[in-house]
């Protein structure tokens, strides 16, 4: 029992081994069992017989993990609500659908010049005497902020408290104020 409880497992003795296979061939030719017998004599006593498909099982498994490797490769391992873009501006809100009040995540790409201004149901952004900028209407999330590296990091907000659809919009300040560049929608329920 030493074996079960983490000992050496017991060596096997060559002549109770021999003995085994001549009990094994008596039997298997008492019963006709030619199959066994057939094994029997062509592979020695302590030898495991090698399958024949176990290189093609390993091939598989080693091409499967792969090919599944590839989509992680070519993501760049960029996690994230948007993928990096320094082309066009771009916003992403998750989840679509959040409980009032509850918490949600938003994250930007686009190019780094800027500044940009995340709002909640605002469809406009004024200037104040000051020049900064105000939200006649909805609220300001995130702003004035700039996108280093063409993506701005992922943020969590508080989710309107009044069920229904709102909307999330990024504003680029340009020579004549500030514009809507990309928008989101957000479900409360």
């Amino acid at each position: 029992m030493t074996f079960l409880f983490g000992g050496r497992p017991p060596r096997e003795d060559p002549e109770l081994a021999e003995a085994a296979r001549r009990r094994r061939e008596a039997f298997a030719r008492d019963i006709g069992d030619e199959h066994t017998l057939a094994w029997s004599r062509e592979q020695p006593t302590g030898t495991r017989h090698r399958r024949r498909w176990t290189p093609v099982i390993l091939l598989a498994l080693v091409l499967f993990a792969a090919l599944g490797a590839i989509p992680l490769f070519r993501s760049g391992g960029e996690g994230g609500l948007v993928r990096r873009q320094c082309d066009r501006p771009v916003l992403g809100v998750s989840p679509a659908r959040v409980a009032p009040g509850g918490k949600a995540a938003w994250q930007a790409a686009g190019p780094e010049s800027g500044p940009y201004l995340l709002t909640l149901d605002a469809d406009r952004i004024t200037s104040d005497a000051d020049g900064r900028p105000t939200v006649p209407s909805g609220r300001l999330l995130a702003g004035p902020f700039g996108m280093p590296d063409c993506r701005s990091p992922q943020t969590l907000f508080d989710a309107p408290a009044v069920p229904g659809e709102h909307l999330v919009t990024l504003f680029r300040k340009t020579p004549h104020g500030y514009s809507a560049v990309a928008r989101a929608g957000l479900t409360v329920r």
